[in-house]
């Protein structure tokens, strides 16, 4: 038997539409495996960005809570310390001396948290000068004491000079932290 010329022309017609469409269909599919891959690459890199952003303002509002936290502790302590000082110049210039208001006293654990929180989420130089500052309240509550106790005379001059340095040392490097932590935060 012998295939005819129109047999030939359907065979090969068959062939090449069988061909055309595994073509059609392999180009189709690479096509949309690329599209496919590269949706899926954009949409990591998406949620690896909104992940990222996410993270930096968590980091940002804990500094932030850290800071407001920092700052009403140094707040009081400059408080604490103009405080001192109206007591220190009242005492010296009366034997009935009008002591002014005390102010507040913040819980017992301001200090130790708020060198704690300092620790965790602010730069070490805030974390080293808060605890500087809070060993400055230390020496000035000694410094004060021991102007009190002193006899009148030229030791209570010398003991009242000590005591007012340090609480402007107090004052002063409050302050300076103060406009440091500011700074620093307004940084981001």
């Amino acid at each position: 038997m012998s295939v005819s010329p129109v047999e030939w022309s359907a065979l090969i017609g068959v062939g090449g539409a069988v061909l055309g469409g595994g073509l059609g269909s392999w180009v189709t599919y690479k096509v949309t495996s690329r599209q496919i891959s590269a949706a899926a690459d954009e949409g990591e890199k998406q949620r690896t960005h909104e992940s990222d952003l996410a993270a930096r303002d968590r980091s940002f509002q804990r500094r932030a809570d850290a800071c407001t936290f920092v700052a009403k502790h140094l707040n009081w302590c400059m408080a604490y310390a103009e405080w001192r000082k109206q007591t220190l110049t009242a005492w010296l210039g009366d034997s009935k001396p009008v002591v002014p208001q005390r102010p507040a006293d913040l819980d017992g654990e301001s200090r130790d948290t708020a060198e704690a929180m300092a620790r965790l989420f602010l730069p070490e130089t805030v974390t080293a000068q808060l605890h500087l500052v809070n060993v400055q309240v230390t020496t000035m509550d000694l410094a004060v004491e021991q102007f009190r106790s002193a006899e009148h005379g030229n030791v209570s001059l010398e003991a009242h000079k000590v005591a007012m340095a340090e609480c402007s040392q107090v004052l002063e490097s409050a302050s300076v932290l103060l406009r440091q932590m500011n700074a620093d935060l307004a940084d981001g």
